[in-house]
């Protein structure tokens, strides 16, 4: 007699578990690989084709291979030869890097993967403080580990301290008016205060004797009405009620123009300096000067809102008109000691830096996987903010910008990579003044982030024409300006539609880093080719591209990999 059935109410029936020829391993097999009589027919092809051909490399690459020695002789030659590979590891790794700077190579690396991993746990906190830190202090300080000093860089470094320090202020000063760090002014203001006594060393280190020293009394006196009245005009008119609503509306416009006014103020006794007073003071002053009128004026166009940090950051004008008083005149008597003789007085302080500090390493000696990562990284980095300019600029209803877009990315798209670095390297110099001249390796990254940025463009614009106009026109109800539109509505949805384009053109940047073997630069695989054409491990050739070949495609797997984690990850199902 049958056992009794259990009885269950609608809705009450316990889930069954799916049939075992639909679910795991077995489930997979027939579903992928014999769901029909053609796929099993493929299926058997396949393994057949699997049959004839990995075995045969297992027994070349793994079993009959030669593994310890250091020598040609040591190889057997039956099987693969990866003493070559190991003789040459650190060529092909390095190029020819200096063995004892090794380390630096290896520190910056350590340090990138250091700053990198935390990016990919989920939970991180100071996510974007490590961004700023990849994106603006890791690079000069990857510069200085691979490069070294150059003994002019070291006797210039006064010049560049005045540059970097009064580009930071001009970014930090403009950054409350943006919008950005609105809530964090109490930070850009410590910071102001702290880079303008930086920036005033800098230039006073310079310029110690003032510009009245070498340049006619008209001049000097015009360069400091220029560089001081109109900065004082402009905060002066923001206390004013008659004033204050055409400067608040007109701001941007009026500190661009005082800028302007302040360069003109700054350079003009360079322009007419007296050859017999020496030489002239470079006319990269007057720029830095004019960056410190921008940050100095900057924090008066703060909101009420922004407190007391921008009354703390207002403590910038005074500080510039007391700075522009000892360009032009010099400091007083008893802060005078005397002009600065850089050839004389310095000398010893620049004996003791020069040994000190890290020796130069010529690029000419980079190579190896090291010369690919830095060109790769460099153009990906940089080809994707160039890409999207490019982008919006080729859909801006603004004639002149288009059309220069559009110019852009139609020529460099119809250039080969391999002509645009042969003319980086061949004729550009042809090009410039006698005297100057930039790096190769300088030349060939700008070549490849220009490449690299126009096909980005496309890439970029692809994703905004699939963007629905309801996004754009519900941005604009909401009140929101074009940058914030495009920042915070329109690109995240575009550059999300195109991730695949995007890892796929950084993937075939980083392939194409294999052509600067034309210009004279030995990358991974062209490094590997000059260990093949040794005269001693002459045959050798095909474990040097399998391994460089094995290199490329870990790198390049693993962008595709967590490109695909990337669309997981953002997918909206939309």
């Amino acid at each position: 007699m049958n056992a009794q059935m259990p009885h269950y109410e609608p809705g009450k029936h316990p889930e069954l578990p799916p049939p075992v020829t639909t679910v795991g391993m077995i489930g997979w097999l027939r579903t992928n690989l014999f769901s029909s009589w053609s796929n099993v027919a493929l299926t058997i092809f396949a393994l057949y084709i699997v049959y004839l051909l990995i075995p045969g490399v297992i027994q070349w690459a793994f079993i009959d291979a030669d593994w310890v020695g250091d020598k040609r002789e040591d190889c057997s030659r039956e099987g693969a030869c990866w003493v070559f590979i190991h003789v040459w590891f650190k060529q092909l790794m390095y190029g020819r890097y200096p063995d004892v700077e090794l380390w630096r190579v290896n520190t910056a690396y350590i340090l990138l993967v250091g700053a990198m991993i935390p990016l990919f746990i989920p939970r991180f906190r100071w996510k974007h403080w490590l961004a700023v830190f990849l994106l603006i202090i890791y690079p000069p300080i990857a510069t200085y580990l691979f490069t070294g000093l150059y003994a002019e860089d070291i006797e210039a470094w006064p010049y560049r301290l005045m540059q970097f320090s009064a580009l930071a202020l001009a970014a930090l000063a403009l950054l409350p008016l943006l919008g950005i760090w609105r809530e964090r002014s109490a930070v850009v203001s410590t910071l102001l205060l702290i880079l303008v006594p930086l920036w005033g060393l800098s230039a006073a280190s310079t310029w110690t004797a003032g510009l009245l020293y070498g340049a006619p009394a008209w001049s000097a006196f015009i360069g400091v009405i220029l560089a001081t009245v109109p900065i004082i005009a402009l905060a002066v008119g923001l206390m004013l009620s008659q004033w204050r609503t055409f400067i608040s509306d007109h701001f941007w416009q009026l500190c661009i123009v005082v800028a302007v006014i302040a360069y003109i103020g700054f350079r003009l006794p360079v322009w007419v300096w007296h050859e017999t007073a020496g030489s002239s003071p470079p006319g990269a002053m007057a720029v830095t000067a004019a960056l410190l009128a921008l940050a100095a004026i900057g924090p008066w166009g703060y909101e009420r809102s922004a407190g007391l940090a921008g009354s703390l950051a207002r403590l910038l004008l005074p500080a510039y008109l007391l700075i522009a008083y000892l360009v032009f005149a010099g400091p007083p008597d008893f802060l005078n000691f005397g002009t600065l003789d850089w050839t004389a007085n310095t000398e010893p302080f620049f004996a003791s830096l020069r040994q000190s500090a890290l020796p130069e390493v010529e690029t000419p000696l980079w190579g190896g996987l090291f010369l690919t990562l830095v060109i790769a990284v460099t153009g990906i980095v940089a080809s994707l903010p160039i890409g999207v300019v490019l982008a919006l600029g080729r859909r801006s209803s603004m004639p002149i910008i288009r059309a220069v877009c559009v110019g852009f990315i139609e020529f460099w798209r119809g250039v080969p990579l391999i002509t645009v670095l042969f003319m980086s390297s061949v004729m550009f110099p042809l090009f410039l003044p006698e005297g100057l001249n930039f790096d190769k390796l300088l030349r060939a990254l700008i070549g490849v982030m220009i490449f690299s940025a126009a096909y980005m463009a496309e890439v970029v614009r692809g994703g905004l024409q699939a963007i629905p106009k309801g996004q754009y026109e519900a941005a604009q109800a909401l009140g929101l300006s074009y940058p914030k539109m495009m920042t915070f509505v329109v690109l995240p949805q575009a550059l999300k539609l195109v991730i695949p384009g995007i890892v796929n053109t950084f993937i075939g940047l980083f392939k194409d880093t294999t052509l600067v073997l034309i210009i004279g630069l030995f990358d991974f695989l062209g490094m590997a080719q000059l260990a093949a054409t040794n005269p001693n491990w002459l045959g050798f050739a095909v474990e040097g591209y399998v391994f460089t070949g094995f290199g490329f495609w870990v790198f390049c797997f693993g962008m595709s990999r967590y490109s695909q984690y990337l669309e997981r990850k953002l997918h909206t199902g939309h």
